[in-house]
This record gives structure tokens, sequence and C-alpha cells, in this order.
């Protein structure tokens, strides 16, 4: 799939300026994990690509092998808001619709699932965005806010194009994995990393 310009979104800057990077990478630690943390994994042939933060503030970034911020088929991100926990879940969902529909000649809200995992609030959802200049390509976006009790997360992944059914169900089971933990409740415990 060819690579096009990187295109920052105003709901990425919506979203920086309310959520922050979580600690490194679950599958790059070892041992017990304290506190509470987003176990979530490099997705497989992503490479970490940007990384910032700024006090309570933070986001990384991690795109295929080979491409790069400026030009990139797919881009995951990682945000955490380290202290914002409970944020309003239906407010941010509602909050990044605006922004693509603001950006967008045409954009769609798509709810997939919403509830309670690991004892935590959370929502997945599907983002679109398309125009009506056939040069500009399409951009889906999935999304998994996580309300923790410390802290609220938001990974997502977007695709410079119509997905695929193999993008469909690889992001899915993804999504799915991801999940928030914590060392001090006992039902809600990190796993031991090797």
């Amino acid at each position: 799939m060819p690579s096009v310009p990187r295109r920052h979104h105003p709901f990425a800057l919506t979203a920086v300026l309310l959520l922050a990077l979580a600690p490194p990478l679950v599958a790059a630690q070892t041992g017990q994990m304290e506190g509470e943390n987003l176990l979530m994994s490099l997705p497989d042939g992503f490479v970490p690509a940007y990384h910032n933060q700024k006090g309570s503030v933070a986001i990384s970034e991690m795109i295929p092998s080979g491409e790069t911020l400026d030009h990139w088929s797919e881009i995951h991100t990682m945000l955490v808001l380290y202290g914002g926990g409970n944020l309003p879940i239906d407010a941010y969902v509602e909050r990044v619709g605006q922004s693509f529909r603001k950006d967008c000649d045409m954009a769609d809200t798509v709810p997939i699932a919403s509830g309670t995992e690991n004892g935590y609030k959370f929502a997945f959802w599907l983002q679109t965005c398309s125009y009506f200049d056939r040069k500009k390509p399409p951009e889906t976006t999935w999304f998994k806010m996580i309300n923790g009790n410390d802290s609220s997360y938001v990974v997502q992944h977007a695709v410079h194009a119509e997905p695929t059914t193999e993008q469909t169900v690889r992001w899915a089971r993804y999504f799915a994995t991801v999940k928030v933990c914590d060392s001090r409740i006992p039902d809600r415990a990190c796993p031991h990393v090797q």
C-alpha cells in the first residue's frame, strides 16, 4: 500500500491536550508491574517512531518498518492522561467525531463496543474520513478508550485507505487484547511479564 503525507487532524491535537502516553510498552517490561498499567504490545511489523511527554500529557506513535512519520500507510498511536481517570468517554468520542466532521468532507462515527473490561469502563469505535477530491485518500481509525482509576488511555490505529477484511479482523483482535490492570487491586492484577 503506498504511503501518503502525514496529516495532523485537529482531533490529534485535542487528544494530545487531553491525554498522555503510558509507560514504555508492556512487551518491553519484565518482572512484576506496579500500580495501574496499560496492557498492549507493539503491533507486528511496527517500529516506535515518535514519543513526547509534556507534564502529564504524552503521545507515542508507531509506524510500519520502512515508513516515516511524514509518509505512512498506517499509524498506531497510544495516548494517556496521567491523573485523568474517569475522563468522560462519551464526550471524548463526540469531540473526536466533531474534529473529523470539521476536517473531512464526509465523516462517520461507528460504535463497536462499550462496557466494562477488567473492572474499567471502555469504548471501542471506528471513525471514518473521506473527501470529494479522489486524490485525497480516505482515512479509517479504530479507537479504544479505557478509563482507569489513575489515568485515562486511548489507543488508536489509522489506515490511509478503506480497510480490507484482513485489516479489520487484525485490528479487532488486537484491540480486544488492549486492557488496563492494577497490581494494587487483586481482581484487576497485572500479569507477570517475562
